[in-house]
């Protein structure tokens, strides 16, 4: 009777440390998804905000070109 008690708390105890160690896994895994994840949308921001900042920049020539074409036509600066 000891011996079947003895097997099952040792059959036991292998199937608590596999539990134990399969979630250890799965955050582990967990974790690297979520850095993956981090990665790609720091990525993606900064490519949106390189694209955002040229279509900023080129913007900003075009309302100088614009301003300096009107400076140098009066016609059109008194609305003629």
């Amino acid at each position: 009777m000891s011996e079947a008690l003895a097997r099952q708390t040792r059959e036991a105890q292998e199937l608590i440390d596999a539990l134990v160690e399969e979630k250890a896994l799965r955050r582990e895994q967990q974790w690297e998804a979520e850095q993956q994840l981090n990665e790609r949308y720091q990525q993606e921001r900064q490519r949106l905000e390189g694209e955002y900042q040229a279509q900023l920049e080129l913007g900003v020539e075009q309302l100088a070109e614009l301003k300096a074409q009107l400076a140098l036509d009066p016609d059109r600066r008194r609305g003629q």
